[in-house]
């Protein structure tokens, strides 16, 4: 049974124990991956879609985008990220996106906020692409194992 999926937020204190997920979905695709996060995290989940809100005070955040056109990262998402550089050092990040492969960077904002992350000495626990909307039947029974387990280590 799925855990529910808080959203309150009061200034920049989270509801105790919520993990922020900072979100950019623009047609759903990437918000399609939010229920398996909350079914296998060992806690509550903070949906972020908001970027004029401070950046969440928070040792663990997940990261979650779609790819705009070949590979680029949503700009407010990247506006965001760059405005807010300094409070990434020492976090543990988890970063997720959706992308169509068509596209030769197939989910190209990934690996661009993985290197935003890195560069600015973030902890990047672990990166999962999937195409269009997120269906874990995809998925092989080992890379289905990793993903969970790469969850749980996040949440936990």
């Amino acid at each position: 049974m799925a855990k529910r999926m808080s959203k309150r937020m009061i200034g920049m204190i989270y509801e105790m124990g919520s993990l922020p997920i900072i979100l950019a979905s623009n047609t759903g695709n990437t918000k399609t991956f939010i229920p398996f996060i909350q079914e296998h995290s060992k806690r509550d989940l903070q949906v972020i879609e908001d970027f004029n809100n401070s950046f969440p005070n928070n040792n663990r955040l997940a990261i979650g985008t779609y790819t705009w056109g070949n590979g680029k990262i949503p700009k407010r998402l990247k506006e965001y990220l760059i405005k807010n550089h300094l409070q990434l050092p020492g976090r543990e990040i988890l970063i997720f996106g959706s992308g169509n492969s068509v596209y030769p960077k197939f989910c190209g904002a990934v690996e661009g906020i993985k290197k935003i992350c890195l560069d600015c000495g973030a902890d990047v626990i672990a990166t999962f692409k999937f195409e269009q909307r997120f269906n874990p039947e995809k998925l092989t029974q080992l890379e289905l194992n990793k993903l969970i387990g790469n969850i749980k280590y996040w949440s936990r």
